[in-house]
């Protein structure tokens, strides 16, 4: 049954019961103080909500003028700080 249950469970919306479920996907890992390595969890079953991101960045760093300011821990994947 359980099968049955969540055999398309990656499509589900939210995964608030399984919060490591999109982490063993993404192989999703980090290291914890003593330096063992972690499986991380997600939030929501979701690892980056890019249109959530792409609005908060235009809408913390639009200049006045209207271009986009590149965070800077950002530009080293953009090439570029202005939009």
């Amino acid at each position: 049954l359980a099968g049955a249950l969540f055999a398309n469970a990656d499509k589900l919306p939210a995964q608030e019961r399984r919060p490591s479920y999109q982490a063993n996907r993404l192989k999703l890992r980090y290291k914890d103080e003593n330096g063992k390595t972690q499986l991380a969890h997600t939030l929501n079953g979701s690892s980056l909500a890019l249109p959530r991101i792409l609005a908060t960045i235009i809408e913390n760093y639009q200049t006045a003028d209207g271009h986009i300011v590149v965070p800077e821990v950002l530009r080293k994947y953009t090439g570029f700080d202005l939009i």
